[in-house]
């Protein structure tokens, strides 16, 4: 993609020829060309995917929220049965 900006392509031609960037990116860059506020574009791009990339976390994070609580709970669960379980058996131990 660099390569062929360098010889002259638009900026806009060159990310819609990348399948690794989406057809959004390319349409914003070429408008931002064609207004001659290339850096305003890309800037307004920029902020949209920091948006969608927060709505994503954010989402991802209350998913994983209610998974975490059972597995913490186990941990919890076995650490207790670890320190209680040798105070037992001292006492059986010592009943003997």
């Amino acid at each position: 993609m660099g390569q062929s900006v360098r010889d002259g392509d638009l900026l806009s031609a060159a990310l819609s020829k990348e399948p690794l960037f989406p057809d959004m990116t390319a349409n914003i860059a070429e408008v931002g060309e064609k207004s001659g506020d290339l850096s305003g574009a890309l800037q307004y791009l920029a902020q949209e995917n920091e948006r969608e990339v927060d709505r994503e976390v954010r989402v991802l994070m209350t998913l994983l929220e209610p998974a975490m609580i059972p597995f913490l709970g186990t941990v919890v669960g076995f650490i207790v049965l670890a320190m209680l379980l040798p105070i037992f058996n001292l006492g059986d131990a010592l009943q003997v």
